[in-house]
């Protein structure tokens, strides 16, 4: 079977994002490229338009087409951690909003650096995948407004949708994610041996 190749909608590579971003601001953590990538449907997109992600999480309702060359031929990694269309994933206080992001995070204390770049997609590679990606900065120690100059990069994103979303969890990071080591997930994500918190 063959497949067409399409764009992915609102894809990016999050760390070359932030880079361009943070020109104009200095901060202390550096997201490396290639590490970090969002965006929408995968279906129709080619490993290399999104960058050959050795792990894939799907967080969109239907599952992904497994028959494309990013999971038969570059045998990516795949989980699929949806999050009902009836729930408001911007509500993060809510206890299944928690549990689906928390999640998603316990996978990642488990990663090994070897397997990034990891692919966080769903329909539009807005909603679903801008919060996991705004976990993520928050994880990492990124600025409040950095986090939402990056969420405002998708189209038909809106900043008091992610405003609304980071705050439960910027009370308290370790307490929102307790029982995850939170540095061995800094330390997979930005490769490093050691990283303080």
């Amino acid at each position: 079977m063959s497949h067409q190749s399409f764009q992915c909608l609102n894809f990016r590579d999050v760390g070359e994002s932030l880079n361009r971003l943070k020109q104009k601001r200095r901060t202390k953590v550096q997201v490396p490229p290639n590490k970090l990538l969002r965006g929408g449907n995968i279906d129709y997109c080619s490993p290399n338009a999104i960058r050959q992600p050795k792990v894939v999480f799907n967080l969109k309702m239907g599952s992904d087409d497994m028959t494309v060359p990013l999971f038969t031929e570059h045998k990516a990694q795949y989980y699929h951690l949806a999050l009902s269309n009836n729930i408001d994933k911007y509500e993060t206080n809510r206890k299944d909003v928690r549990g689906w992001l928390n999640s998603i995070v316990k996978i990642l204390e488990g990663l090994k650096p070897d397997q990034f770049p990891i692919m966080f997609h769903c329909a539009s590679g807005r909603d679903r995948s801008g919060i996991v990606i705004a976990v993520l900065l928050i994880i990492l120690g990124l600025p409040h407004d950095l986090i939402v100059e990056e969420f405002m990069l998708s189209k038909g994103a809106k900043a008091n949708d992610i405003e609304q979303a980071l705050k439960p969890i910027e009370k308290n990071v370790s307490a929102y994610f307790r029982g995850i080591d939170l540095n061995k997930v800094k330390q997979n994500i930005l490769g490093t041996d050691s990283v303080t918190s």
